[in-house]
């Protein structure tokens, strides 16, 4: 199986084009929607994810991932209750149960594909934040081919070999100063904080660094496997400057650590 994802600001655009298109059929929401005209569904649907996000502090709140099947899957055949049960399954697996989701089913290119919308505004009102995604869901498929006995493809996806033995200079640098900023906020017991200009959030093996002002796409993300971070890669220069400047502001975190350290010591010496 093979995926696509990103986020967007509008609800309305995204489910217009996944609920509208020919030949899509909707297979399952958790929404309460009560209309039976797919325009006056896709109208509901809009309102009640768009009515969570408001004044929640996240730009980009609507998920849009894309799952399509190997071939032999789609010789075979995949039925719409199958369907519902790997969407949920996938749900499950990347961590979104408690949010708002759309399942649609797209036949119009004689290759059926599954459409899944999440709202990150979850039941909550808190926003589920998105660590180095690409490969999470990569990873989820991965348990997915084998669970519901589907062509296994994931290791074939050529994103994925980041074995040791391949990995290019650049990436064995970017791995290492993951690995060093895993270890700078264990050392001090931490899994969020604020560092000059950007934030660090550790969430068990998923880093991501973001800018200071936003918590919900992050800058660079990477997952930590037994033995390396597989990183999502947007721009690696840009990357590398961010890092640049991370381990400055970490510098000066440190100093300013152990100067207020020295400062407590001393006045419990004149105590």
């Amino acid at each position: 199986m093979r995926t696509k994802c990103s986020c967007a600001t509008s609800f309305r655009t995204t489910l217009s084009y996944v609920l509208g298109k020919k030949e899509s059929t909707l297979i399952a929401t958790n929404i309460p929607v009560r209309s039976v005209e797919t325009k006056e569904v896709t109208n509901e649907i809009i309102k009640y994810m768009t009515a969570r996000s408001q004044n929640r502090g996240a730009k980009k709140s609507c998920y849009h991932v894309s799952i399509s099947p190997a071939d032999k899957d789609i010789q075979i055949g995949i039925s719409h209750r199958k369907w519902i049960d790997i969407s949920e399954s996938f749900t499950q697996k990347i961590g979104l149960e408690d949010n708002q989701r759309v399942y649609v089913i797209h036949e119009d290119t004689g290759r059926p594909h599954l459409h899944c919308v999440f709202n990150l505004i979850n039941r909550n009102g808190k926003i589920s934040h998105l660590h180095n995604n690409y490969y999470q869901n990569q990873a989820a498929l991965k348990e997915i081919e084998k669970e519901f006995n589907l062509e296994e493809t994931w290791s074939k996806n050529h994103w994925l070999r980041t074995t040791s033995s391949n990995l290019s200079h650049i990436q064995e640098h970017l791995n290492n100063h993951f690995r060093k900023y895993r270890l700078f906020l264990e050392d001090f017991n931490l899994n969020d904080l604020f560092v000059g200009d950007y934030r660090l959030i550790l969430n068990n093996n998923h880093l991501g660094v973001y800018g200071s002002n936003s918590n919900t796409i992050p800058l660079i993300s990477a997952h930590f496997t037994t033995d390396r971070w597989l990183i999502e890669h947007k721009n690696t220069q840009q990357e590398l400057l961010i890092f640049q400047q991370l381990d400055k502001e970490i510098q000066n975190y440190l100093k300013t650590q152990q100067f207020q350290k020295r400062q407590t010591k001393k006045s419990e010496i004149e105590l």
